[in-house]
């Protein structure tokens, strides 16, 4: 993530994909916070940059989607993933 561009309207970048159906709105940020205070992390977990979902405008049930690029994982014994 640490070559995405930070962004507040973030739809597709490195193979990366967001879409939602509501007031969510994936974003990039390399600043160190979240438009919305009082919500968020202050930092990416590591390097500059992370994905965060402004929720201002949602509404019980909204979603947001965030589509990761195609993953070989056939040759892994136990594949996993980890969000911080």
């Amino acid at each position: 993530f640490e070559t995405f561009t930070p962004s507040t309207s973030f739809t597709v970048e490195n193979c990366w994909e967001a879409n939602s159906d509501s007031g969510y709105n994936w974003n990039v940020d390399a600043a160190g916070s979240t438009p919305s205070s009082g919500t968020g992390p202050l930092a990416a977990f590591s390097g500059t940059s992370f994905f965060y979902v402004e929720a201002s405008s949602g509404v019980v049930g909204d979603e947001a989607r965030l589509i990761s690029p195609l993953i070989d994982i056939s040759a892994l014994t136990a594949p996993s993933i980890d969000f911080k």
